[in-house]
């Protein structure tokens, strides 16, 4: 857990500090930045000793946990973004061979194998490398209130905001008495090629059938609840519509995040081999594993990066990663044109953090 704090921390800030230690005086608590170069080595080193120590599986009591093929995983995944790309492929066709990983795809039905994926009743399953695993349901779960301040035993989480922010909005006439706030963007729906069954599963559109809680049989979508026509689907739809999937008073969901899955793997692990030069056998990934588990031909996209840069795009919308494959693909004046600024591909440190350091954290260029 230490690596994958650091990682995230490295993606936000660029360098950020170090901490391997508990500290223990109050007056020294501050932490300056640390470079770059020092932070892929902390967390490499952090990932091989969890690989090293970690157990390949646990037994059910301790499902959820990270085990020596999580840590392997994320090694991978490290590399890509340190741009050590014969490191990554040997660490992902390790991961490939010994792990137990899979697609999920059992189903005729393309469209359904997608959908297996994120049914709140098939968590944990073989395509999860790491899940955050929420709580629920319980007899009093609200999301704005933790189970530290009540009498059942402590649980890590109340479930997901998901819902609360993803769902279409009760002002604007949908049921479930959501918010709404994100709406999928027409650039995002154009990106799908016409056929293609993620869309189905990922985004609300007119003529759908919505679901939601107390909403099990459906209604029609609106396109007007929404500012760009479009709702989000995934983790939704009517496998997850059902009360056990919803605090009782309608603002968490239990199913977990599926923080980083086999599919994204095979992604990365086809980045590395066409930035090797391997285009073919970076294509034959894209093509013969990711795209045709859900029922798709070869790419349109003739240029290997392009065609990696589309399918990521498509297959884990709506999941962690999209902003830092941006920044880390420096693609932020193509998406968001002259309202980018070079500043952005890394996060401001709060300022707070500056000053409780007493200038000892350094703020980073542009802010």
């Amino acid at each position: 857990m230490r690596a994958f704090n650091h990682f995230l921390a490295l993606q936000m800030w660029g360098t950020s500090p170090i901490a391997t230690k508990v500290a223990t005086n109050i007056n020294a608590l501050a932490l300056p930045n640390s470079t770059q170069a020092d932070l892929y080595k902390a967390i490499l080193d952090d990932l091989k000793d969890a690989f090293a120590g970690l157990p390949a599986v646990w037994d059910a009591s301790d499902t959820g946990r990270a085990t020596k093929w999580t840590a392997r995983a994320f090694e991978g995944k490290v590399d890509v973004w340190k741009k050590d790309w014969p490191a990554a492929i040997a660490v992902f066709e390790d991961v490939r061979a010994n792990s137990g990983y899979g697609l999920m795809n059992e189903n005729a039905a393309k469209k359904d194998n997608f959908e297996d994926v994120f049914d709140y009743k098939k968590e944990n399953e073989k395509e999860s490398i790491f899940e955050i695993q929420y709580g629920g349901p319980q007899s009093d779960d609200n999301l704005w209130v933790f189970d530290d301040t009540h009498s059942e035993a402590f649980k890590a989480s109340q479930g997901t905001a998901r819902v609360w922010y993803w769902n279409a909005p009760n002002g604007a006439g949908a049921p479930g008495g959501h918010m709404g706030w994100y709406s999928p963007t027409q650039s995002l729906v154009d990106e799908f090629e016409p056929g293609d069954p993620r869309l189905a599963v990922s985004i609300y559109k007119a003529g759908d059938t919505y679901y939601t809680n107390g909403v099990t049989d459906g209604v029609p979508y609106d396109a007007g609840w929404s500012s760009t026509g479009y709702m989000i689907r995934k983790y939704g739809g009517v496998r997850n519509a059902a009360s056990a999937n919803y605090a009782p008073n309608g603002q968490a969901r239990f199913n977990n995040e599926r923080y980083f899955r086999y599919a994204d793997l095979l992604l990365l692990y086809a980045e590395a081999l066409i930035q090797s030069g391997r285009i073919p056998d970076g294509m034959a990934v894209i093509n013969n594993e990711v795209r045709a588990r859900v029922g798709l031909g070869a790419s349109p996209k003739a240029a290997g990066m392009e065609a990696l840069m589309h399918e990521r795009r498509v297959e884990l919308a709506f999941e962690p990663g999209r902003w830092f494959d941006i920044t880390r693909w420096g693609i932020g004046p193509t998406v968001f044109g002259s309202k980018w600024k070079e500043a952005f591909n890394l996060f401001p440190f709060p300022q707070s953090e500056i000053t409780r350091s007493n200038g000892l954290l350094k703020q980073n260029n542009g802010y």
